[in-house]
């Protein structure tokens, strides 16, 4: 299977509501989605890339994902998913993470893949960027307003836990999380994390 890849943004039309769209390139094929939600341009990237995880139908695919937000790489990079799920989703200040919903739902799509997650800084990128934005934002006329998990037909992935303290070991000087029920391996370095089915 080719790589794919996958830009994701997500831009604010009023107080309550924002635009997502994402746009999957593999080889020749290109798809685009879009959508509005209730929510802040912030959580309207991070539902972009549910989103396009649920289009891709095979599993282990090698997905390379873009997202203009740093505080989402960040996340992915160092480990805070394993971390918010061991503590229940509370921040080390005793607060609620934001879009933990969000958060969870996204949990058991990367671990179906091997994805790989950045920020670019590069033309070509911040151009698709701004090209995703025109053609939600130029679509949003059509489509219905929602809440996202409120669609009966949606399919709700199964919560898989990246770390716990009873199924789960560190094994190397990389960080690597091995869970036996699930049998899913975490990879961590400075630069990016790998989330696949051992």
């Amino acid at each position: 299977m080719n790589e794919i890849e996958i830009y994701c943004t997500g831009v604010s039309l009023d107080e309550e509501n924002s635009v997502w769209g994402a746009i999957l390139i593999s080889g020749k094929h290109r798809k685009e989605l879009f959508g509005i939600e209730n929510g802040n341009a912030q959580r309207m990237v991070l539902l972009a890339v549910i989103k396009a995880l649920q289009e891709i139908k095979s599993d282990h695919a090698n997905i390379k994902i873009y997202v203009p937000v740093k505080l989402f790489v960040t996340c992915i990079q160092e480990n805070w998913l394993a971390v918010w799920q061991k503590n229940g989703w509370i921040t080390t200040d005793g607060t609620r993470v934001k879009n933990c919903d969000l958060w969870e739902r996204l949990i058991p799509l990367l671990a179906k893949h091997h994805c790989e997650f950045f920020r670019p800084k590069d033309a070509l990128s911040v151009a698709k960027f701004e090209e995703i934005k025109r053609i939600a934002k130029k679509n949003s006329h059509k489509i219905k307003v929602t809440h996202f998990g409120e669609n009966p037909s949606e399919k709700k992935e199964k919560s898989v836990p990246l770390f716990s303290h009873r199924n789960c070991r560190e094994f190397d000087s990389r960080r690597k999380y091995f869970t036996g029920k699930n049998k899913i391996v975490v990879e961590l370095d400075q630069k990016r994390i790998y989330s696949k089915y051992a």
